[in-house]
């Protein structure tokens, strides 16, 4: 599903989405197609389905996100980039 979809589908929600065919573009996750794990009430509830499913397998990519938002806009920390202070 889209972003888009999944916000008509689950209004002011918080949803647990799985990325699929996700990659790095300008410091932001671009997320084509979200696949929805779970939906909740609070955003804790959802974190906790989070840390159980990624403790099972770290490579997979999921998100906690409520449906407010008009894009995902997740972004992308750079563990390697250098900080230079002026």
């Amino acid at each position: 599903m889209t972003w888009q979809n999944i916000r008509d589908t689950h209004p002011n929600r918080w949803v647990l989405v799985e990325a699929i065919d996700a990659y790095t573009e300008k410091g932001q996750r671009i997320t084509p197609t979200l696949i929805v794990v779970g939906e909740y009430d609070d955003y804790y509830t959802g974190m906790e389905v989070f840390k159980h499913l990624h403790a099972e397998d770290i490579w997979r990519e999921y998100y906690v996100l409520h449906t407010s938002r008009q894009t995902p806009n997740i972004g992308v920390l750079d563990a390697f980039q250098r900080v230079v202070h002026v």
